[in-house]
């Protein structure tokens, strides 16, 4: 039974107090919610090595709220089946005894641990609680009163608990409290789950460098007494858990003697000799084996030589051996001991796979004279391993540092600009919180090959670890290149990746460093690069920014012409003009298509080439897109009474992120509504390029468009990337051949006019079957329009007809063209599988 102390909040003074219990949403509850805000910000901000100082102020953070006097973190060995503890904070005069804990099996605390790994908490109010007396004589010893731990879990999976002890006074933990600090310790589990993987990929890292610095080193020896020591040291330093080795290698006469010893007395152990079935191992010297207590179970040794390892070799302190072979080819030249000492607790598989490659590199070394060309490929592979990253095959931050470094040299001495490029996925982490890491590696694998692909071949792509890449681009001409190289890795990034059945989208921030004007050192670029987007994520995300505002003439147009463009947007300085578009047999108007314009007040007239994309990129697409719809929709409304005008119908483009991110059919029906329009009137456009971004997700959002009664039309069809077969579930109803497929139906200059002609002529085949209409863009010459007319195409739009116009010019144009037939409405049911 949970009972609320009398006590207001300003009398607790901090926690939990003899005779008080805790209530829900009570001031220990309230406090423990403010930690749990404070430990959450404290460690998604922390960085790699700021962990443990991190997790001690949480720890400090969590007892003092709930008024306890030590609070303690142990981590799971699931591989070995113990745990230890790590971290732990007690209040002022209170003994820290937990700290001292190593090294604990599993099997001797099974009522501790197993709850634990279920998932469940342990509450102990009394010693009798505890299960042995090895419990209650800590209990006693300490006098603690209350005892709390819950499990802390990274990715559904325990790695350790979490303990709160209070020897003052008792508490009562009650259900809700018991979940806040639960909460906190999941949070803390995240954090060491990250912090684990920083550090085994800088210790990763760190490994591949040791191993190439120790072949490197090797190879500069010669083959005499003073190798074998300086390899064994450095193999040892290679594997994490080994305390001590030496190496035997055969000689002349078939046996095995000690050439090389690691904390241990060689000269002694020099004349200790071993026939091959005297070896604590078995007879397969080719593969990797784990001896527990070695020595003092080899009974084949005879007393002299087993005392002299005792005395000299350290038999007696050996609790794990690990028997690599050193391999020529596939006979074994020698064995490389590697050893724990004093230590109840065997290699590790990670340790047993690093030592198997040092064991490996430190036979070739070996062979260094009988094999110095195999040996010198060697040391290139190994210096590739040690800079590449395992994932995607990219160079990793090692090589990432010696790359810009020498660039930096590079330019230093040629006087040129370099450019550093950091890019970092948005939301990838709910990827492989959602997908599994199987699913983000594969991502990233993919990725690899994007950024590769998106810049040149003098350009350096690197892994710095997780989500983060960058990109060293040399010999910069000017600023603006970085900028172009950024929104192609921005475009890079945005295409869908089809990993199985997974269709995973996402996005970057990407952040640009300039040498000399940033930085004039590596770190501090690399600095300034991430300080740049981190900016870029701030600012929205999916997106590049300058570290700096010092780029050249053309970079700083952009940004100015990308300000004058949201000023024209919204003081309404953007023009909306119309194209006609007719049919060929009778040269009559059956539609219009609405098109913008901008005349800037200094540099006049800027092409829709120009400022569409940079709409696109900078996110201003959307309110363009909106207004053009919203002037084009009301100007077409007052001509409903007009004989020609008032017959056709309105064609309206759409973006891409129009189509991807708004809701497209709820803007159509608005537009309708508040302009009085019938869904014949209108017609929207969609570029391929848009439909495949989603194509699945695109096709319920057009489907969506159609059900309104509103026609869609495939623009720009007849590019290289094209294809009909993509297209059989869309609702189609109008196709627009590409200019680039009309110029040359004609012959005119040195057109392929028969391969054109083959095209249009097939398009429209299919169009006639699927009941789609085929129009025909950028017709120029009464050439073209006769010829796509004789092919069967029926409708044209192009300058040979008439140029894009203001409204009013468009009505005094249309007054003088021949009266619009019907609208034509293609036939729900024709066959769309064409």
């Amino acid at each position: 039974m949970v009972k609320v102390d009398e006590h207001t909040a300003d009398e607790w003074d901090g926690g939990v107090r003899a005779g008080s219990s805790i209530g829900a949403f009570g001031p220990v509850e309230r406090r423990l919610i403010d930690v749990l805000s404070d430990v959450v910000e404290r460690l998604t901000a922390t960085r790699s090595g700021g962990f443990d100082a991190a997790v001690c102020d949480v720890l400090a953070s969590v007892a003092r709220a709930v008024d306890a006097d030590r609070a303690f973190l142990f981590r799971f060995d699931h591989e070995h089946e113990r745990f230890d503890a790590t971290h732990e904070w007690t209040r002022d005069g209170v003994e820290g005894y937990v700290i001292r804990t190593r090294g604990i099996r599993f099997e001797d605390r099974p009522w501790w641990v197993v709850p634990l790994l279920e998932g469940r908490h342990h509450v102990f109010e009394r010693e009798r609680d505890l299960p042995d007396e090895r419990a209650r004589g800590v209990w006693r010893d300490h006098a603690l009163r209350t005892i709390l731990a819950v499990p802390t879990r990274a990715g559904g999976t325990v790695i350790g608990s979490l303990g709160i002890h209070h020897q003052r006074a008792a508490a009562d933990w009650a259900p809700s409290l018991i979940s806040l600090v639960q909460v906190i310790a999941d949070v803390i589990g995240g954090a060491r789950d990250r912090d684990d993987l920083a550090q085994r990929s800088l210790a990763e890292s760190r490994w591949r460098k040791g191993l190439t610095d120790m072949v490197a080193w090797g190879l500069e020896q010669r083959l005499e007494h003073t190798l074998y020591p300086g390899l064994l040291e450095r193999v040892v330093d290679l594997a994490p858990e080994a305390d001590a080795g030496s190496i035997l290698l055969r000689g002349p006469d078939g046996r095995f003697r000690f050439v090389a010893t690691h904390r241990y007395e060689f000269e002694p152990l020099k004349q200790v000799v071993f026939d091959v079935d005297e070896l604590a191992h078995p007879h397969d010297m080719r593969t990797t084996t784990q001896l527990l207590h070695p020595f003092g179970r080899n009974e084949r040794l005879g007393v002299e030589r087993r005392d002299a390892l005792n005395a000299h070799g350290g038999g007696d302190r050996i609790t794990a051996t690990l028997v690599l072979p050193l391999l020529t080819g596939d006979l074994p030249l020698g064995f490389l001991y590697l050893d724990r000492l004093e230590r109840d607790r065997p290699f590790s598989r990670d340790t047993v796979a690093m030592a198997e490659v040092a064991a490996t590199q430190a036979s070739l070394v070996i062979q260094r004279l009988t094999l110095e060309a195999a040996v010198r490929m060697r040391k290139d592979e190994l210096e590739r391993i040690a800079s590449v990253d395992a994932l995607t095959g990219l160079p990793n931050r090692a090589a990432f540092f010696d790359a810009l470094r020498t660039t930096l040299g590079r330019a230093a001495r040629h006087e040129t600009a370099v450019a550093l490029l950091y890019l970092d996925l948005d939301g990838f982490k709910d990827v492989n919180d959602s997908l599994g890491h199987d699913v983000g590696d594969q991502v990233l694998r993919e990725l690899a090959g994007r950024l590769r692909g998106a810049v040149r071949s003098s350009d350096a792509v690197a892994r710095l670890g997780g989500d983060e890449f960058t990109v060293i681009i040399g010999d910069l001409d000017d600023a603006s290149e970085a900028g172009h190289v950024a929104a192609k890795l921005l475009g890079a990034v945005d295409e869908p990746f089809m990993v199985g059945p997974a269709v995973v989208r996402l996005t970057s921030s990407i952040g640009i460093a300039l040498y000399p004007s940033d930085a004039d050192g590596a770190d501090d670029l690399l600095r300034h690069a991430d300080a740049a987007m981190y900016r870029a994520k701030v600012g929205g995300r999916d997106g590049y920014r300058f570290f700096t505002a010092e780029i050249d003439v053309a970079a700083r147009d952009r940004l100015q012409l990308t300000t004058d463009l949201h000023s024209a947007l919204e003081g309404g300085a953007l023009d909306v003009v119309f194209q006609p578009r007719v049919a060929l047999a009778s040269g009559s108007w059956v539609g219009v298509e609405a098109l913008a314009r901008w005349r800037h007040p200094e540099r006049g007239a800027i092409r829709s080439d120009v400022f569409v994309p940079l709409a696109e990129e900078t996110g201003l697409i959307d309110a363009l897109g909106r207004f053009v719809a919203r002037e084009a929709c009301g100007a077409f409304a007052s001509w409903s009474g007009h004989r020609v005008l008032g017959a056709a119908r309105l064609s309206l483009n759409v973006s891409m992120r129009e189509l991807l991110y708004g809701d497209l059919a709820g803007r159509i029906e608005g537009l309708m509504a508040t302009h009085g329009l019938r869904p014949d009137q209108l017609e929207i456009e969609v570029t391929e390029a848009a439909m495949v971004r989603d194509i699945d997700a695109n096709l319920g959002r057009l489907d969506a468009v159609h059900a309104l009664g509103v026609s869609i039309a495939l623009d720009g069809f007849g590019t290289a990337s094209s294809s009909l077969g993509r297209w059989k579930r869309v609702p189609l109803d109008v196709v627009k051949l590409d200019r680039s497929v009309v110029a040359g139906v004609d012959g005119h200059g040195d057109a392929d006019a028969a391969a054109d002609v083959a095209i249009v002529r097939a398009i429209v085949a299919i169009g006639a079957k699927a009941g789609f209409t085929v129009v025909a863009e950028g017709i120029e010459r009464a050439s073209q329009a006769d010829v796509l007319r004789d092919l069967g195409c029926t409708e044209g739009q192009g300058y040979v007809f008439a140029r894009p116009m203001p409204a009013e010019a468009l009505r005094t144009a249309a007054d003088a063209v021949p009266r619009s037939p019907a609208v034509r409405h293609p036939d729900p049911d024709a066959d769309r599988s064409a």
